[in-house]
């Protein structure tokens, strides 16, 4: 039974972790502690922030509105719900070109 309840406590660890390492990625965006850039290159050595959707961190920008976030992506074709993770070079160079200033541009 132990070993259950320590798997249990595990997750909900890691869980209560990666949430913090979400909300603290929203909060620095927002701020323009962080900008977009950085994000995307610290996704691929951490563990939580590999896991967050483009979509999730291309809104915590400040200005950026959710139809035009949306459109944007779509008219370039890259799928908002990719994990950071999972951006190819390409991607994250074309993210970063469209989101580099304030909000979404068509």
């Amino acid at each position: 039974m132990q070993v259950g309840a320590t798997a249990r406590d595990e997750a909900l660890e890691w869980a209560r972790s990666a949430r913090a390492a979400r909300r603290q990625v929203r909060h620095d965006l927002s701020t323009g502690l962080v900008e977009l850039p950085e994000v995307l290159v610290a996704a691929g050595s951490d563990r939580f922030l590999s896991t967050v959707r483009l979509l999730w961190v291309l809104e915590s920008l400040p200005g950026a509105r959710k139809i035009d976030t949306r459109r944007t992506l779509a008219h370039r074709g890259i799928d908002g719900a990719l994990p950071l993770g999972e951006l190819t070079d390409a991607e994250c160079s074309d993210v970063v070109t469209l989101f580099s200033g304030t909000g979404a541009r068509s």
